[in-house]
């Protein structure tokens, strides 16, 4: 299989590595790097070249207010794109891209590789009932402030996920935005605090910090869920569900997110993967977040 993968940086390199454990053959776009042969892939600068090299598969990796621009073109030319969350920096925008999808026949999918993650899916598979929960914390600590530039709503860019993940977990439970606060620097998300309700009954707090170091050996971003008999506390790297005074931790987090899509394209069937709709419902939360939101600092 030929992939095309459209970024060069760390998510691009990580999906490189996967393709090539695959012996899949690679090639790049980026318009940051002059086009070169490598032992391993080709890096094209110009997009209408790129495209046709004739791509089985595309990854879209890049900025994210580049996404709606290249997933348009990939999908008018029917290659299958899997786009690094968030899929565009709109509702409206993912929207087009679905709308296009199906007008083109071309299946399209975002990269939420959190619900692929083996202890997220022991979650979900917990069927966790909303009337049975006390309340939700979530805190998301990372020190992306200073290196992830290209973008002010840092919040969209990392908080999709656990919007995302609640909503996996909790079966698109009704939001009910409360109040939210972000301070702002330089006009950017650096730390703030949103509450919400899900359902107009469990409470969901949210605390982030994007210039703050994250131990994961102390602690690392986290989603506590407090039902009526355990908790359950879910992060990158780990779970721990807590019952009484007994623990059981588990820690298989590979996140095989390039194998999912890659099986999803040769069998023309979703397991896991987030659809253009389901995101459309993720940003839409998010969105309302943002119009609510006091916003302190700068």
């Amino acid at each position: 299989m030929k992939v095309g993968i459209v970024g060069y940086g760390r998510r691009a390199n990580y999906f490189i590595e996967h393709a090539i454990k695959q012996k899949d053959d690679v090639i790049l776009f980026s318009q940051h790097l002059e086009k070169q042969q490598s032992s391993e892939f080709v890096v094209y600068s110009d997009m209408s070249i790129f495209i046709n090299q004739k791509p089985d598969i595309a990854i879209i990796t890049s900025a994210d207010i580049q996404h709606f621009d290249q997933a348009i073109t990939l999908i008018k030319r029917r290659i299958p794109v899997l786009i690094e969350k968030p899929a565009a920096i709109s509702s409206i925008l993912v929207k087009t891209l679905s709308d296009a999808a199906n007008k083109y026949k071309t299946p399209i999918y975002v990269g939420y590789n959190y619900r692929i993650c083996p202890i997220y899916l022991q979650v979900k598979d917990m069927q966790l009932k909303l009337k049975d929960i006390v309340n939700i914390n979530c805190f998301i600590v990372n020190n992306i402030f200073d290196s992830l530039t290209q973008t002010n709503k840092l919040f969209l860019n990392i908080g999709c996920h656990y919007i995302d993940a609640i909503n996996q977990i909790f079966g698109y439970p009704n939001w009910h935005i409360c109040n939210s606060s972000i301070y702002k620097k330089q006009n950017r998300d650096k730390y703030g605090q949103i509450n919400i309700l899900l359902n107009d009954c469990v409470p969901l707090n949210i605390s982030f910090n994007f210039q703050a170091e994250c131990f994961p050996e102390i602690f690392e971003s986290s989603i506590f869920i407090q039902t009526h008999t355990n908790t359950i506390i879910l992060t990158r790297n780990g779970l721990k569900v807590i019952k009484g005074h007994k623990i059981k931790e588990y820690t298989d987090s590979q996140t095989p997110i390039y194998e999912e899509f890659r099986k999803n394209i040769e069998t023309d069937k979703n397991s896991h993967l987030c659809t253009l709709e389901e995101e459309i419902v993720n940003l839409q939360i998010i969105e309302n977040i943002y119009n609510n939101i006091n916003y302190i600092g700068e």
